[in-house]
């Protein structure tokens, strides 16, 4: 009983209890008194819908669609209409609850083309109709950021105000959204001495070997990426750079580090430096677009006799391809998917190496593992929707964009053919198993290291202590080396450069060019076998390009034999069947006990 009072009193004494004045029926009678409640917390106003900007929104026109329009001439009506709008409803889609960006003046809406008008090739020439943003501004302010309670709105007055201005559908001649962000593929962290060279080994060089002396480049390479710091550009001899962000003299190391992982495999590239993405490592559609567009047709980085290469190690979760409801306040609707215009010009980039105009490859990040995303952060959206996703089943969320075009492929208007855009590239670490931050389920047939990958450069400024792990408020304005890079961006670059080696290679031979097909079957081809199959039932191999230097030199029957493969996708599972007597005879294969 003693115990059992001593701990009445001591949970008395914890709850704050006090002796009531108002009570007097006993001297010993108690009250529990707590403190008043704490104030509520504020509420959180967010649409529902998928997680996107609120300051920029794009209209537009998926590539297997027609041009709805033949001119932009009914944009001014557009715009009238949105800042009528703005006016009736007093401005309400910036200021009230959850607001960033309330203008006490006069608000402006914007209507821009992401690309710029191109009279060739005759593919592009409609590209400045297909692809718009709006904006929303106010002076002394600048930019205004949508409210999220008012998003839904905003997307249904675009989607219905274009819709009357061009005298089309507003739900199937072209989509309206929320612009999203493309990201980086890699992570960066402190570099570990031991594994600086592990990856030039696995790629069966020699690390201690002096690369020969640069010749004049005859392949162009365009990274697109967070831009290269400029003395290591200048000892590269990067022979373009172009920035979509001046106005922010951060940068981030990663675009270094990928334009070092091609120069790892490369022979004599011709860099090309497109920062497209900011200090944070990611970008909007508009700024990639624009970078890719540049990047095959501008005059500093077009030259039809010398093959290109893209490195796109950035990219962003299926989710965001699809359709998705978004809806606040009163307002229920859906917005399209994003990426058409990264799509488009891919397409754009395929049609010219088809159409022989340029031998044009693009080697894509697989993606990292992504975040778990929680139910309903993408809402599904109403059945009948437009998705740019042609005949295809719905994107598997495992997966990724833009590489995810190398399996899911882009469609155009009229045609019944898809046709496929870039390569996605696995990762693998030192004992060439899939890294953990690896995709479950999506490796690729052709894979290469991608796991605590060194990169370094002597004209670069020395390393910090700071640790970087994508985006944060303490990162200095100019990353870094040597770092360590882990992530598809890394493998995707190693295979870039690989690329380079066999277009430089056989120019100097005096041999054609390969186009994009032929390229990742010799890449793959004269990769070493890992003894495991990919979903589709292809075997997977690892970059070598040691033994892909012996084909280009020693090995002419098998650069033939994979300029006449042909199928549907790059690499079929007879393909190896089909090269079997020049891989054998190349020693790449045993002659005995093959296996299809």
């Amino acid at each position: 009983m003693k115990s059992r009072y001593v701990t009445w009193v001591v949970l008395i004494l914890l709850s704050g209890c006090v002796e009531d004045p108002e009570y007097s029926s006993s001297a010993e009678a108690l009250r529990i008194v707590r403190p008043p409640p704490p104030p509520p917390p504020p509420t959180v106003y967010r649409t529902v819908a998928r997680p996107c900007r609120d300051d920029v929104f794009f209209v537009d026109v998926p590539l297997q669609l027609p041009t709805p329009w033949a001119d932009l001439s009914f944009v001014p009506s557009v715009v009238q209409s949105l800042q009528t709008t703005i006016v009736g409803n007093n401005k309400s889609w910036f200021c009230g609850a959850g607001a960033t960006t309330c203008p006490s003046g006069a608000v402006q809406a914007s209507i821009t083309s992401v690309l710029t008008p191109r009279s060739w090739p005759a593919w592009r020439s409609e590209g400045h109709l297909r692809f718009l943003r709006v904006r929303f501004s106010s002076p002394g302010i600048g930019v205004l950021s949508v409210r999220p309670d008012a998003q839904c709105s905003v997307v249904q007055a675009i989607r219905q105000a274009v819709g009357t201005a061009a005298s089309v559908s507003p739900y199937t001649a072209f989509g309206v959204g929320r612009e999203c962000d493309a990201q980086m593929a890699s992570v960066e962290a402190t570099p570990s001495y031991d594994m600086a060279t592990w990856h030039l080994t696995e790629l069966g060089l020699d690390p201690r070997a002096p690369k020969p002396a640069p010749l004049p480049g005859l392949v162009d390479v365009a990274v697109i990426d967070t831009g290269i710091m400029a003395p290591v550009a200048a000892a590269l001899g990067v022979a373009s750079r172009s920035d979509y962000h001046p106005t922010d003299p951060r940068q981030m190391a990663h675009g270094t580090g990928m334009a070092l992982m091609v120069a790892d495999t490369a022979l004599n590239p011709t860099l090309h430096d497109f920062r497209a993405l900011d200090f944070g490592g990611t970008a909007i559609s508009e700024t990639l677009a624009r970078a890719l567009d540049d990047s095959l047709l501008d005059a500093a980085t077009f030259n039809a006799s010398k093959p290109a290469v893209l490195t796109l190690c950035f990219g962003w979760p299926p989710e965001l391809a699809r359709p998705a409801t978004i809806s606040g306040g009163t307002c229920t609707d859906y917005e399209n998917g994003f990426g058409e215009p990264i799509r488009y010009l891919l397409d754009v980039a395929r049609r010219m190496d088809d159409a022989g105009d340029r031998a044009i490859f693009v080697s894509a990040a697989a993606g990292n593992r992504p975040l778990p995303v929680k139910a309903g952060l993408f809402p599904a959206p109403p059945a009948g929707a437009l998705d740019p996703a042609c005949d295809l089943p719905p994107a598997d969320p495992d997966l990724y964009y833009p590489a995810q075009w190398a399996r899911v492929e882009s469609c155009r208007a009229g045609e019944s053919t898809n046709h496929r855009v870039s390569l996605a590239v696995s990762a693998v670490d030192d004992r060439l198993q899939p890294i953990g931050l690896s995709i479950p389920g999506g490796e690729t047939a052709l894979v290469a290291p991608g796991q605590h990958v060194y990169a370094s450069h002597p004209a670069a400024n020395p390393t910090s202590d700071s640790l970087i792990c994508g985006a944060g408020p303490n990162l200095t304005n100019t990353e870094t080396l040597p770092r360590v890079f882990s992530g598809t961006s890394v493998s995707a670059a190693l295979v870039a450069g690989a690329v380079v080696w066999i277009q430089d290679t056989l120019l100097r031979q005096g041999a054609a060019a390969l186009p994009r097909d032929a390229l990742t079957r010799l890449l793959y081809l004269t990769g070493r076998n890992l003894c495991r199959l990919t979903q589709e039932g292809v075997q997977v191999r690892v970059l070598d390009v040691g033994r892909l230097d012996d084909a280009l030199k020693d090995c002419p029957e098998l650069v033939e034999c994979a300029r006449n493969l042909t199928g549907h996708a790059p690499v079929e599972p007879s393909h190896l069947a089909s090269c079997l007597e020049p891989l054998v005879a190349c020693g790449f294969e045993p002659a005995e006990g093959y296996e299809q």
